[in-house]
């Protein structure tokens, strides 16, 4: 099982992935009050129903919530023209990466930056690390339209990255062990809120 949801984030009370997940359930005909649990990284799970995991992510206007049957991670970002990639990049990026973006050229490296950014954040979040897992620690690497992630000169295997298509102007990626090769986004609406 591998499903996207997306949907404006000025539908929801909180703009939370937990209240975005909770209409995703309910959808499914879960009736009872959710308990969200966290990890010592602030992942959050469900006790009640261990066969979903799920992940979340914000950007700009939307809010994104990744459902599948094992470890997942998910990330968006709104393209913002005005950033300064590169201080970003020789910040918190992989030395590789920010050579890449340094190389290449001016018009394409706002667009690279922005997926590079998505899958490694996505990959932070399916480690269950998060932000405690240095974006600068592992590599995205591309291989005639496989990415794949590099960490201590090793390929991390049995895992997929697979880009989400949100809306014009964004980035999206999901990191997780599915054998999915695409997947459809489920747009909620603000008819998807009433119970």
């Amino acid at each position: 099982m591998l499903e996207v949801y997306k949907m404006k984030k000025d539908l929801l009370k909180e703009g939370s992935v937990e209240e975005m997940m909770t209409i995703i359930l309910r959808k499914k005909g879960v009736t009872e009050p959710l308990e969200f649990g966290y990890n010592t990284y602030g992942k959050p799970y469900l006790d009640a129903f261990p066969e979903f995991h799920f992940n979340g992510s914000h950007s700009g206007e939307y809010i994104v919530c990744a459902l599948c049957s094992g470890a997942i991670g998910i990330d968006i970002q709104e393209i913002v023209m005005e950033k300064d990639v590169m201080a970003l990049a020789n910040r918190f990026m992989s030395p590789c990466e920010s050579r890449e973006l340094a190389l290449m050229e001016p018009e394409y490296r706002h667009a690279v930056f922005y997926r590079l950014w998505a899958q490694n954040e996505a990959y932070m979040k399916y480690t269950g690390l998060g932000m405690a897992l240095p974006m600068s620690s592992f590599t995205v690497r591309e291989d005639r339209g496989h990415y794949s992630i590099i960490q201590q000169d090793m390929a991390v295997e049995n895992i997929t990255l697979l880009p989400v298509r949100i809306e014009k102007g964004y980035e999206g990626w999901l990191c997780g062990e599915f054998e999915e090769k695409t997947v459809s986004v489920i747009t909620l609406t603000a008819e998807d809120l009433q119970p």
